[in-house]
């Protein structure tokens, strides 16, 4: 990730004009920082070329490789997965939530989204998953959301559940997240930064 665009966008999305401005001085920040310590480096390989690109434009000299993330479809657990059963159709999200974008798109999604899904379908259940899930999720009453805190293989997790849910508005580079849930046969749903 390029963590300077990543609270550039943050501040783009907040809403209070103190922490706004707040934001927008901790990414400037950031950035003169995160560009000051690229140029001391030997090289930079990335697995996204967008970000490249963007270091370059920022006048980044350190010499850099692109290595493109790719998945090997003879690991097991991407070979062969079950077609979705009825009691599979869940909504799920799996991630750290001390990472502050992952807390700013489940919050939208669940207040934006969810409850509309939930009044249109009162079966259906969304599924979090992660560590340091905060207490605004911990202590809801959100109505059929599930929520596991701590470690959580995500293999095991990830197994008999069929919709992933990745909203995402303030991150940079490549979802590897979004990349594995198409690979294990899930349907992904995220926002269009996440598709980027």
């Amino acid at each position: 990730n390029v963590e300077f665009k990543i609270w550039e966008n943050i501040s783009k999305n907040e809403k209070n004009l103190l922490k706004k401005w707040y934001i927008k001085l901790l990414a400037k920040r950031l950035k003169k920082y995160e560009l000051f310590t690229l140029n001391e480096v030997n090289l930079i390989a990335s697995i996204s070329n967008e970000d490249n690109i963007l270091f370059k434009k920022e006048s980044c000299k350190t010499p850099m490789i692109y290595l493109p993330f790719g998945i090997n479809f003879n690991d097991e657990e991407f070979r062969i997965y079950d077609a979705p059963t009825k009691e599979d159709l869940v909504l799920f999200h799996l991630g750290s939530m001390a990472w502050l974008p992952h807390q700013e798109a489940i919050k939208w999604f669940i207040e934006k989204v969810w409850l509309k899904v939930y009044n249109k379908n009162p079966n259906i259940k969304l599924h979090l998953a992660g560590s340091y899930m905060p207490e605004w999720i911990t202590n809801s009453n959100y109505p059929n959301v599930v929520v596991s805190d701590g470690f959580i293989d995500g293999k095991t997790f990830m197994l008999k559940k069929a919709i992933m849910i990745v909203p995402s508005f303030s991150g940079s580079g490549i979802r590897v997240k979004i990349v594995e849930g198409m690979a294990k046969g899930k349907v992904v749903i995220t926002t269009s930064n996440g598709a980027m």
